[in-house]
C-alpha cells in the first residue's frame, strides 16, 4: 500500500466509524449524508469521495471483518488439518469478550436492518473467499481448479458461520457468538446427515 492509499484508507475508515455510531444510534435510514459528514467534520462533497452511497460505509466494515478471518486463517500453523485451521480461524474472529458484545450487537443489527446490505454482502463475502478456498488447498495439497472441495467446504463453512453469526446478532446477543459459530461449523463438520434421523 502506497502512503496516498494508506491516508485514504485510514481517512475511510475514520468517516465509517463515526457513521456506523449513528447508524447504531438512530438507525440506518434515520441519519443523513449531512449528518453524517458534520460528525466527521467533513463536507458531503468529500463523503462522496470515499463512499458512492451510505450503504458502502456498513459494507467496508463488513469487508473488514471478512479480512481479519483471511488473515486469521492464513496464520494458523502450518501443521494444521486444512479444516481445523478454518474452524480456529472463524472461532478466533467470532470470539466476542463481554464487554464488547453490546457495541458489536448494535453495529451489526445495522446490517441486518437493511435486506440490500444483506443481499450484497454475502455476495461480496462470497466472492471474496478465494483466498480461503486457496489456503484449504494448499493445505489439503491439491489444485482447487481441478479438485471441487476445497471451494465447497470454503463455501458451507461459511455459509454456517454466517448464519449462526446473524442469527445470535437478532436474537439479541445471548452469550458468545463464537459459541453459535462453533456449534454451527462442527454440524458441517459432522454432515447434515444427523438431521435425517427422527428427533427424541
Amino acid at each position: 500500500m502506497t502512503r496516498l492509499e494508506a491516508r485514504r484508507a485510514f481517512a475511510a475508515s475514520e468517516i465509517a466509524h463515526k457513521a456506523m455510531a449513528l447508524f447504531a444510534e438512530r438507525g440506518f435510514h434515520a441519519v443523513t449524508v449531512e449528518e453524517i459528514a458534520e460528525a466527521a467534520e467533513i463536507s458531503p462533497r468529500t463523503f462522496f469521495r470515499y463512499f458512492p452511497a451510505k450503504e458502502d460505509v456498513v459494507l467496508l466494515e463488513q469487508r473488514w471483518i471478512h479480512q481479519r478471518l483471511v488473515d486469521a486463517f492464513a496464520a494458523r500453523p502450518a501443521e494444521e488439518p486444512p479444516i481445523t485451521a478454518l474452524r480456529n480461524a472463524y472461532l478466533s474472529t467470532s470470539d466476542v469478550p463481554a464487554h464488547r458484545r453490546q457495541s458489536v450487537l448494535h453495529l451489526n443489527r445495522v446490517r441486518l436492518e437493511v435486506p440490500s446490505i444483506l443481499a450484497r454482502g454475502y455476495g461480496e463475502d462470497l466472492l471474496a473467499n478465494e483466498p480461503i478456498i486457496s489456503g484449504l488447498a494448499a493445505r489439503m495439497g491439491v489444485d482447487p481448479a481441478d479438485d471441487p472441495r476445497p471451494a465447497i467446504a470454503a463455501a458451507a463453512m461459511a455459509a454456517a458461520a454466517a448464519t449462526a453469526f446473524d442469527r445470535w446478532v437478532r436474537s439479541g446477543g445471548r452469550g458468545n457468538p463464537a459459541d453459535a459459530v462453533g456449534a454451527a461449523i462442527a454440524m458441517v463438520e459432522s454432515g447434515v446427515r444427523e438431521l435425517d434421523a427422527p428427533s427424541d
